[in-house]
């Protein structure tokens, strides 16, 4: 009898280092940002910093940069969100969708910019895209709705796979093997993140799926890079040097009200050759000319 086809989608939830500031040098007066992140993979710091940098904020010179991490545990973001909330911040960045409700959630008077959120009107963000309400705006990055096509790259990519679907949600980094462990009793062929705290999982369900030749599909380049077999996502890049453009506006006097919130316009897709030969996959040449990046 033919066996099972399973492709498992994971979710996730996250959680912090300690509030840490960064860049307190001596000197003119500085503007303050704070980050809310559920984990510190799913921070871009190097992108953003230099992309403020382009625009005039320099960390050590007039920038001060305050990042506060749940450290994957999720329980953690409302007292960060709250000790953040008592900081004298000129801009709050809340990276993904936990830490955008937990800043929300409590009292606060800096504009917020959302990073990393899926859809910010089905979330109760915000009620209008150009026109965002309250203090928040932001750049999101669609996850979700890329979903449907990140599971078509999955299945042109290995075309054994069936499409039964197993749903195993995963709320910490310590879940993951055992969830793993069940997807294989199933019979899984693959593995795929659907979004949440991806960067809370993506590590140890790389480790995994390489240690078990089983491919695994990934939200971010980044996971890619560690082992994953393919992402296709909105570029990371881009993403933050837009959310760096809305910090600097702010910082000049504007509004969230007079930033509307971003879509994603550019998309990658980034395939693992190594992991591909390690697992036994041999990508379609029509896949690999499509690719934006081929990894070795």
């Amino acid at each position: 009898m033919r066996r099972r086809e399973v492709i498992t989608l994971f979710g996730v939830a996250a959680a912090a280092w300690p509030l840490a500031a960064r860049g307190q040098q001596s000197g003119e007066r500085r503007r303050r940002i704070g980050v809310l992140t559920p984990a510190p993979a799913q921070f871009n710091s190097e992108t953003l910093l230099r992309a403020l940098e382009q625009r005039g904020h320099k960390e050590g010179v007039n920038l001060v940069l305050a990042v506060a991490s749940a450290e994957g545990r999720l329980e953690r973001l409302t007292a960060l969100a709250e000790e953040m909330s008592r900081g004298e911040f000129d801009v709050v960045v809340t990276v993904n969708t936990p830490a955008t409700r937990a800043i929300l959630a409590v009292p606060g008077t800096a504009p917020v910019v959302m990073a990393m959120v899926s859809d910010p009107i089905v979330l109760g963000f915000v009620d209008n895209l150009s026109r965002p309400t309250g203090r928040v705006t932001g750049v999101a990055n669609m996850i979700h709705d890329l979903a449907q096509k990140r599971l078509a790259l999955l299945k042109e990519a290995a075309p054994s796979l069936g499409l039964e679907v197993s749903f195993l949600p995963v709320r910490e980094a310590k879940e993951v093997e055992s969830a793993f462990r069940e997807a294989l009793a199933s019979r899984a062929d693959a593995f795929f993140v659907v979004a949440g705290q991806s960067g809370v999982i993506a590590a140890p369900l790389v480790e995994l799926s390489l240690r078990h030749r089983v491919p695994a599909a990934v939200p971010l380049r980044e996971h890619v890079r560690w082992g994953g077999l393919m992402s296709y996502s909105a570029d990371e890049v881009d993403h933050w040097e837009r959310v760096a453009d809305q910090i600097d506006r702010l910082l000049r006097g504007a509004s969230p009200a007079q930033i509307p919130v971003e879509q994603p316009t550019k998309f990658n897709l980034v395939l693992n050759l190594r992991t591909a030969r390690e697992i036994g996959i041999e990508f379609p040449p029509t896949l690999l000319a499509r690719a934006d990046e081929v990894m070795e």
